[in-house]
């Protein structure tokens, strides 16, 4: 793995380090790796990404498993984010802006309860 910089790590290292592992999250500027997922986890994502799916207003697009960057040193992954329509990207986009995002689902499991 890549050692931090000095300061830390910043949101566009997520997409400039190579071979980071999926779904690795910046957190106060250290790169934090996902546990496998039980069970339990991705069913209940599964359950809101497909409940908010079907009652979201055309305005809005529901994204699962997407980063936000919420400043140079924080871009969390939510389980499931709800973002408006207008802003909802590009196929190559890797992460959201915190003002494009309405809801964000966290499912908590004991890794990520803090």
């Amino acid at each position: 793995m890549a050692t931090p910089p000095p300061g830390g790590f910043v949101a566009e290292d997520l997409d400039r380090l190579p071979d980071l592992p999926p779904h690795t999250e910046l957190i106060d500027g250290s790169l934090v790796f996902v546990s496998p997922q039980a069970q339990f986890h991705a069913l209940a994502v599964s359950m809101f990404e497909t409940a908010l799916r079907r009652c979201a207003p055309s305005t809005v697009r529901i994204r699962r498993e997407m980063t936000v960057t919420l400043d140079r040193n924080q871009r969390p992954e939510p389980a499931v984010i709800a973002v408006r329509a207008d802003r909802a990207g590009v196929p190559a986009l890797t992460t959201y802006r915190a003002d494009d995002v309405l809801l964000a689902v966290e499912v908590v499991s004991p890794e990520s309860r803090t």
